[in-house]
This record gives structure tokens, sequence and C-alpha cells, in this order.
């Protein structure tokens, strides 16, 4: 997606998830982007984020859940050296 590392987060949440009637490892993603996404960098996502879910928590791929949402930039805003930075240039 071409994001530089600076504007990527990751949350961690563990809870019991229930599925196909099994308690097994499983994962449930909400992968929120402002922009970048096309159905081949999805793809792509799910692919590594799979095979990195597979080696560090053995999770088969069967058990990953994903959804993708797209949010509008429009009011986003971070903190750039403690100063409140708007990440959509104003027209």
């Amino acid at each position: 997606m071409n994001k530089p590392l600076e504007d990527i987060m990751v949350q961690y949440s563990y809870c019991d998830i229930i599925m196909f009637n099994s308690y097994d490892h499983a994962a449930f993603i909400d992968f929120k982007f402002i922009s970048g996404l096309n159905l081949v960098i999805s793809k792509e996502l799910c692919i590594g984020m799979a095979d990195i879910l597979s080696k560090a928590a053995a999770i088969v791929p069967s058990r990953i859940y994903i959804n993708f949402f797209e949010v509008s930039g429009v009011h986003a805003w971070r903190f750039i050296n403690g100063t409140p930075v708007c990440s959509v240039k104003k027209l």
C-alpha cells in the first residue's frame, strides 16, 4: 500500500472465539484504511496475514475472517512532533 510505518497501527485483543462449533484458535480481523487498497493488494494482505497467523498463533487459514473497511480521510488527524496535522490537503 506504500504507507509509511508511521501511518500504520495494530491493535490486538484476546477473546474466546467459537467458530464452526469449535474453540480452536481463530482470528477475526477488521482492516481499516483511508486509501491505497485494491483487490490485488487485499488478496496479498490476506495471504500475508494468514501466513503470519499460522506461524505465530497456529491458526489455520479457514479460521481467519478478515473485513476490509475504507474510511474517509476528510477528518483524519494525527500528531507529528506534538502538532496536530490533518491528513488531507485543504483545497
